[in-house]
């Protein structure tokens, strides 16, 4: 029995599972060993990716307000028109008074 007990150990400690397992604990000492350095060098790197972001958001607020201007502009020319059309408005714009002489 002690025998079996032996080879189901290196069997275990052979497995794929173990040697995930010792990856996993490797990886994560190492990130831990790692951390002050990747944390300062990618503070840059986030900085620069947030403030491209701020700029894409600016830009797209830009051409949001002039799509909003423009339909603005269509719809006050519709409202206008169908003023027109219902007798509301003249169609000819009056003549302006000529100054006395």
């Amino acid at each position: 029995m002690p025998l079996q007990r032996g080879q189901d150990l290196r069997n275990l400690l052979h497995s794929r599972e173990a040697r995930s397992f010792g990856l996993g604990v490797g990886a994560a000492a190492l990130g831990l060993l790692l951390w002050p350095a990747i944390r300062k060098a990618s503070r840059p790197v986030a900085k620069s990716v947030v403030a491209g972001a701020m700029a894409v958001g600016d830009r797209a607020r830009a051409a949001m307000a002039g799509l909003r201007e423009g339909m603005e502009d269509v719809v006050a020319e519709a409202q206008f028109e169908r003023m027109q059309d219902a007798g509301t408005i003249s169609k000819n714009p009056p003549t302006p008074p000529t100054p006395p002489q």
